[in-house]
């Protein structure tokens, strides 16, 4: 990412190394020599605490934690980025080191801690699991999943609760400035299509309170 100014982070993936890294500017924070492997689901939270402490989530599990100034939000007319402004909506900038996307979009005013982290985690690692067989929502299936749900039926059961969750929590931010001077975390998971390019999903939590 590139064009950073004072209190503005990020959470970049290099492409050359498929490493994780939380940097402010040019400088990594919380450098984490974690090698993405290409075509496997990874689900990944950064949260940025009130004591001004960053945490990394990798698969609900904590690797690694660092201080940083928080700062508060820019938002912008191109839509919503992590201090600093986005170049559209639902997307992250195409920098030099990370190609993504967003989805699944939320807000939050509450802290978002490991309980929830791995609730998020087990949601999303199921839900892509059925993706990954090719399932999709307007199929009629037969298959039982593990819990002996049909499959088609769980993965709606699935996306109708993550779409409530996005809805009920928006509509509690009339105002951008409700939240805009807060704390943020961010929740996403990475999917490395190939070895240049990589999709990464992802619940935006803006307002926490995390102690």
């Amino acid at each position: 990412m590139s064009e950073f100014g004072s209190g503005e982070q990020d959470v970049s993936v290099l492409r050359s190394q498929q490493h994780y890294r939380v940097s402010q500017g040019n400088i990594p924070y919380i450098p984490i020599a974690i090698t993405l492997k290409l075509k496997r689901f990874y689900h990944v939270a950064w949260v940025r605490q009130e004591s001004g402490f960053n945490a990394i989530y990798l698969n609900s599990v904590e690797i690694g934690v660092a201080g940083l100034p928080t700062g508060a939000l820019d938002i912008d007319d191109g839509g919503l980025w992590l201090g600093q402004t986005q170049s559209a909506v639902g997307r992250f900038s195409h920098g030099a080191n990370c190609l993504c996307k967003l989805d699944e979009t939320a807000l939050h005013d509450d802290d978002l801690g490991q309980t929830e982290i791995n609730r998020r985690y087990w949601m999303t690692r199921r839900l892509k699991e059925l993706e990954c067989e090719g399932l999709q929502t307007n199929m009629v299936s037969t298959k039982l999943d593990y819990m002996g749900a049909p499959v088609n039926a769980r993965l709606d059961a699935l996306e109708v609760q993550l779409a409530a969750n996005q809805n009920a929590l928006l509509d509690r931010f009339q105002n951008i400035d409700d939240f805009l001077d807060d704390l943020s975390d961010v929740i996403f998971d990475i999917h490395m299509v190939d070895d240049m390019d990589m999709e990464i999903t992802a619940c935006l939590n803006l307002g926490g309170t995390a102690g």
